[in-house]
């Protein structure tokens, strides 16, 4: 069909991984779509379990995504009847094994997009630089927002990570353009790393807090007036710098006021 008019002609297509217990799942497709999925139920009369995909060439499925793979929000919801569930089924296995231990296919994490953000956060004496990342930017602001709310946010970027079950690092120490002359940067952790499966799963329970890196930032009186530090990150699908941007303070707080 050459035109988005109903009704729409769904042809039956091999492949794809659902979790009956999950809201994701993928299918390989070449072209943009229209997929459908559906779970058939083979229990009672000795029918088939089958998991389906309904395809209509010229169509983009809005909760999918173009490429090797393609996600869609559909649930597919099966039941074994009679000898149809093959115990060998590679993907059969796979999907069982993700039910088991609650993991996230490698599919999705790979097609998955994050947010990453920089925000600032005034300490005595220094200045606080922290990096956090999470699926849901909305989610993350409504955080800091709330927690961080003196915070002052610096440019949020998207990225994938490269490594379906690896981590981002901040790497410190790199050759810089500008001179940073009379500024210390001391991240707290080294290596300072945020973990995939951390950023995924921010504001499912038992991860109330996103994963972040702090960094604390000084300036000497003689400092530069200007800091523009880059900090490339590794593990990224796509090159990714981000830059620590302060101004040299004029003045600091007291020891009166420290004290108290």
């Amino acid at each position: 069909m050459s035109t988005p008019s109903l009704p729409y002609l769904f042809k039956f297509v091999e492949g794809g991984e659902f979790s009956s217990n999950g809201g994701y799942g993928f299918i390989e497709r070449k072209d943009f779509c229209l997929v459908s999925i559906c779970g058939c139920d083979g229990g009672g009369g000795g029918g088939s379990t089958n998991s389906s995909s309904g395809v209509s060439p010229n169509l983009a499925d809005p909760l999918s995504e173009p490429g090797p793979s393609m996600r869609t929000r559909n649930s597919l919801s099966s039941s074994s009847g009679g000898n149809d569930a093959s115990p060998q089924d590679p993907v059969s296995q796979q999907q069982a094994e993700s039910a088991s231990t609650g993991s996230i296919p490698k599919e999705i994490l790979k097609a998955t997009t994050y947010a990453g953000l920089v925000y600032y956060e005034e300490k005595g004496v220094e200045d606080q630089v922290i990096f956090t990342a999470a699926k849901n930017l909305d989610a993350l602001l409504e955080f800091i927002k709330k927690e961080h709310s003196l915070a002052e946010k610096g440019p949020h970027k998207y990225f994938r990570i490269a490594s379906p079950s690896g981590y981002i690092e901040l790497k410190f120490g790199t050759r810089q353009k500008k001179s940073f002359k009379g500024w210390t940067i001391e991240p707290h952790i080294e290596p300072c790393r945020l973990h995939q499966r951390d950023i995924h799963k921010f504001g499912d329970k038992d991860y109330s807090l996103p994963p972040s890196c702090l960094i604390s930032i000084y300036s000497s009186p003689d400092a530069v007036p200007t800091l523009h530090y880059s900090v490339p990150v590794e593990g990224v699908a796509d090159l990714l710098t981000l830059y620590i941007h302060r101004s040299r303070r004029t003045a600091y707080p007291n020891a009166g006021t420290m004290s108290n």
